[in-house]
């Protein structure tokens, strides 16, 4: 895919530890005054940005662009799906 950037809220119980790495020399941080921090990073793909909000677990959120927002839902229905009623295996 086209590189691109991708925005991803990060709650404040892990702000610290994100504002303390540099994720990339492009990255951009903008501090909220709940004590949340928002990233803005470039990514390769669309899957490389995924990776990094799913690696945030309940403190992070995707907030663009569009396609991540969809893709993350679609992640999160099929992981519901699998925690909340796991189908039987044979």
């Amino acid at each position: 895919g086209k590189p691109f950037r991708f925005k991803v809220r990060v709650a404040r119980e892990i702000a610290p530890w994100i504002t303390e790495v540099r994720w990339h020399p492009a990255q951009k941080l903008e501090a909220l005054k709940n004590g949340d921090v928002v990233l803005d990073l470039p990514a390769g793909s669309l899957i490389e940005a995924k990776r990094f909000v799913l690696s945030l677990g309940r403190f992070g959120k995707a907030l663009g662009p569009k396609e991540l927002v969809r893709e993350m839902r679609e992640e999160i229905a099929y992981l519901a799906a699998e925690y909340v009623q796991p189908k039987r295996r044979a």
